[in-house]
């Protein structure tokens, strides 16, 4: 039974990939990595054939390699290409964040508090947004959705805007309109 759910998991792996891949746009120049998950298939199907041969452990065997191989394959093929998409990663092409003063407004990526090691405050209020601005240092952290409530506030623009990978929200990255940004890295709504 066991093995019968491996074979299913393996065949479909790589399309489910491929589709998953296609649908988030930030990805969709990855999608072709999917295939690198057709090992799993042909060792399924080479395992296959040893069991009908009553080559079981054989058969064993050469699933745990395929899996193997194809986990290695993930980690340090794929898993880094996707990983570049991310609204962290894209954030520290921008700039660094490690000298920066953090908060956010109405919601934000989890990951930035992952990766900087730091509780990130939350802003309540345009008024305060507005106030943690005018330190030349500050960095504030929202998603497209709650900019329309920092209409009033002034002295700010948007350093980058990234989608979320797998999830609905939009990040957006606020600075004080002060701070130096390159033009090609600048990025608009």
């Amino acid at each position: 039974m066991a093995f019968c759910c491996s074979s299913v998991i393996a065949l479909l792996l790589p399309v489910l990939i491929y589709f998953a891949l296609l649908y988030e746009k930030s990805l969709a120049s990855l999608a072709n990595h999917a295939w690198w998950f057709l090992l799993l298939p042909l060792t399924g199907i080479v395992a296959l054939a040893a069991q009908l041969r009553k080559r079981f452990f054989a058969a064993l065997r050469i699933l745990f390699y395929g899996w193997a191989t194809t986990t290695l394959l993930f980690f340090f093929v794929i898993f880094p290409k996707i990983d570049q998409k991310n609204p962290v990663n894209q954030t520290r092409q921008l700039f660094s964040l490690q000298n920066k003063n953090i908060a956010y407004f109405g919601k934000f990526n989890p990951a930035f508090s992952f990766y900087y090691h730091k509780t990130i405050p939350e802003l309540n209020s345009a008024a305060d947004v507005s106030l943690f601005l005018q330190n030349e240092e500050g960095v504030v952290i929202s998603t497209k959705k709650f900019l329309p409530a920092l209409d009033s506030v002034q002295g700010w623009k948007v350093a980058g805007v990234f989608h979320d990978l797998f999830e609905k929200p939009t990040t957006v990255i606020l600075v004080p309109d002060g701070m130096k940004m390159s033009s090609e890295t600048e990025a608009g709504l």
